[in-house]
């Protein structure tokens, strides 16, 4: 933000990048206008899965890590399991190829396992409290990945916030529900005080703290 000369900036963060996004909140508030939390990561419960446990033990996860990310069948497997059950039409090859590209870049993978030996995000649910920028928390319905009970956790924490779920949707709500996924975030950005309109969509639900 420095180097683009950018002082103050909504900050919208997806799954892992909502922790990134609140931890810059709580640290920099002075440069968060807004804050958009999308079925956002906001502790550690995700490090009990087995293959993030697997990650984490020296040599074994430098094997196991690219038999992973480099599988398609596997891909196919995690993403069945990301998108709801309405959504899975959506899986072919052109958004495996989508995935799979970027991970097959120069230190990808060691990139995956530092992210996942690194991971701290139960700052975000014990000090949620403390965010005090206009927050609009989206979460998809079904998502299996992050639970919906965290979303409702950081709605009652966050004082100026406001929860939105999508119906038929699960851990990715930009590419399940792209249309009422930007006019909500657009909204919410126009808007001074960060209102968005009355939950009267069919495809959502307005959740008040």
């Amino acid at each position: 933000m420095n180097r683009l000369g950018i002082g103050r900036a909504t900050l919208v963060g997806s799954s892992y990048g909502g922790a990134v996004a609140a931890t810059i909140a709580l640290d920099y508030p002075e440069r968060v206008e807004k804050l958009v939390l999308v079925d956002a990561v906001c502790n550690d419960d995700v490090k009990n899965h087995p293959i993030l446990k697997l990650a984490s033990v020296p040599g074994i996860g430098e094997m196991v890590t690219p038999f992973l990310v480099d599988s398609k069948a596997f891909l196919r497997h995690r993403m069945h399991n990301t998108l709801a059950p309405a959504n899975h039409h959506l899986i072919d090859d052109d958004r495996v190829n989508s995935v799979i590209r970027p991970l097959r870049a120069a230190d990808a993978h060691r990139s995956l396992l530092m992210t996942s030996r690194n991971w701290h995000a139960n700052r975000i649910e014990q000090d949620a409290n403390l965010i005090k920028q206009p927050t609009l928390i989206i979460w998809g319905e079904e998502d299996t990945v992050i639970p919906i009970k965290d979303g409702y956790k950081l709605n009652q924490e966050i004082l100026n916030s406001r929860f939105v779920v999508l119906k038929d949707c699960g851990h990715v709500p930009p590419e399940e529900k792209p249309e009422l996924f930007t006019q909500l975030v657009t909204e919410f950005c126009r808007d001074a005080k960060g209102q968005i309109a009355d939950g009267t969509s069919d495809e959502m639900r307005r959740v008040e703290a």
